[in-house]
């Protein structure tokens, strides 16, 4: 007797539900795993305790290095700079720092400020001179000062490369004066007062060329400690290299200048521009020939470099050639711009 066969249609239900169970456990078991194991952590490199991280921008003012360079604007303050002036506020979170002669021969300020920078008191802020126009008008931005020669008004009435904040006139607001100090050497602003301006006018970001900043100085120049520059027989300006610092303090009439918190004022680099200047009245007003070139002396990490500025129009960049034909260079840090109308002002030590 043979023996029954399985009946075809049973295995095949035995098999489909195998099946189906087995879906129904892999779909069960995938579930559990993501709810309720955390996924593996990926290994994330891991920062160095004490060391930042190196931005791999560079301000176009001063050459050190941030995160951006965009987004903000040129704030230039024209700053009172007599004897009888004790405190010059904010001026040490200026980033460049012009010096030229004004009247009496006594020398005018002019500071440049990143727009992003807060510095709640600046001044005392004083008038305007046109030679100050031309270079501000390299960088753009805002002009704020109190009044100006005619001439200098004549200039920022049609310049298209500047926003005139004049505190005399429709823009009073935007500056304090502090009654508690003599006129008039008592009006201020903060940066809150740009702030304001840039949200009442559109003010273009910065975007002028960048002098050539490297962290070392060529090879070739020579070694000066100190530079001493004869604005008139009451004016004397003096830098001294500080080798601990790697820059260059400064003296007026052989004692330190300083800032409001009694640091003496200091700079990484001192450029020293020789440009043409004249008395042209009574009063003392000077010409100075902005347009042009003449002989450039940059000091930077104790030594001096030689060469040449050029600028060819009021908006156009001041260049600055060392005689082999390269850029001048900048150490990355603050700069202070002396214009000084001949070489004969200007003595150097070793």
């Amino acid at each position: 007797m043979r023996p029954r066969r399985p009946k075809p249609g049973v295995s095949l239900v035995r098999r489909a539900q195998i099946v189906l169970a087995s879906i129904a456990t892999i779909a069960v078991a995938i579930v559990f795993y993501y709810l309720f194991v955390p996924p593996a952590r990926v290994p994330q490199p891991q920062a160095t305790p004490g060391v930042a991280t190196e931005p791999e921008l560079a301000h176009p003012l001063s050459g050190e290095q941030v995160a951006t360079t965009t987004g903000f604007f040129v704030t230039h303050i024209m700053y009172d700079n007599i004897s009888e002036v004790k405190q010059r506020f904010g001026l040490e979170h200026a980033r460049v720092v012009y010096e030229a002669l004004a009247e009496g021969g006594i020398t005018r300020l002019m500071a440049l400020f990143d727009s992003t920078e807060q510095v709640p008191k600046i001044g005392p802020v004083r008038s305007v001179r046109p030679y100050f126009i031309d270079w501000a008008s390299e960088y753009g931005g805002v002009l704020m000062h109190v009044g100006g020669s005619f001439e200098a008004l004549k200039l920022l009435a049609k310049s298209t490369a500047l926003i005139d904040l004049d505190q005399i006139g429709a823009y009073e607001d935007y500056f304090v004066r502090d009654e508690s100090k003599p006129a008039p050497h008592n009006v201020f602003t903060s940066h809150s007062s740009w702030l304001r301006l840039a949200e009442r006018r559109d003010v273009p970001h910065a975007s002028f060329t960048p002098w050539h900043f490297s962290s070392a100085v060529p090879t070739s120049t020579a070694p000066v400690q100190k530079i001493t520059i004869t604005y008139s027989p009451s004016m004397t300006v003096a830098w001294v290299y500080n080798g601990e610092r790697n820059s260059y303090v400064r003296f007026i009439n052989g004692l330190k200048d300083t800032f409001v918190s009694g640091d003496q004022v200091s700079a990484t680099n001192v450029a020293i521009l020789i440009v043409p200047t004249q008395t042209i009245d009574v009063i003392g007003r000077q010409q100075m020939k902005t347009l042009g070139s003449g002989t450039a002396v940059i000091l930077a990490q104790g030594t001096l470099q030689q060469g040449t500025w050029s600028k060819k129009t009021r908006e156009s960049r001041t260049q600055l050639i060392a005689e082999d034909g390269s850029d001048m260079v900048f150490l990355p840090g603050v700069t202070w711009v002396e214009i000084v109308p001949s070489t004969d002002s200007v003595q150097t030590k070793q």
